[in-house]
């Protein structure tokens, strides 16, 4: 996609380059009708030359694009497919434990919402209602200052508790 940036405009260059140069060569000392001809010739062969580097260029240019969106959809779906692998080990109501050092809730299911400032602990027991998008919405209680904290945390940084563990 890059050589195509730079040699499109060169294109220009060289056409702009071939033009002065016939021209002064038409204009030149006594060139005859055949020379004339010849040299147009030439030209236009020049052109169709470009024209048809320029189509191939395209062309490349497309396949390239096109090979990347397929990449994306793959990694899309791939995360699709892990993110609901990874929801059916949650369904709603689900006991889990963190297994990271901090746990960050996030204002959505999405990576992008992060808070940091906004996080439960190692060893902490929370209660996983429902999933979507790879995120658990989460109840826990705390029992120091017995506050309830509703949010939604990363289910990779959980662990899903067998229903017969005494806690």
């Amino acid at each position: 996609m890059n050589l195509f940036i730079i040699l499109y405009p060169m294109k220009s260059i060289v056409k702009i380059f071939m033009f002065s140069f016939i021209l002064s060569a038409l204009n030149g000392c006594g060139s005859s009708d055949e020379e004339k001809q010849k040299l147009l010739y030439e030209t236009e062969l020049a052109n169709k030359k470009l024209e048809v580097a320029k189509l191939k260029m395209e062309q490349e240019q497309l396949r390239i694009e096109e090979e990347k969106r397929a990449k994306e959809d793959e990694m899309k779906r791939e995360i699709m497919v892990k993110n609901a692998r990874l929801e059916r080990e949650f369904p709603g109501y689900t006991e889990a434990v963190v297994v990271i050092n901090r746990a960050c809730f996030h204002s959505g299911p999405d990576v992008a919402t992060k808070n940091p400032n906004r996080f439960i602990v190692s060893g902490d027991i929370c209660t996983v209602i429902r999933t979507r998008n790879g995120f658990g919405y989460i109840e826990y209680y705390n029992g120091a200052n017995g506050k309830t904290t509703t949010g939604w945390i990363d289910l990779r940084d959980l662990e899903p508790l067998d229903a017969n563990y005494d806690y």
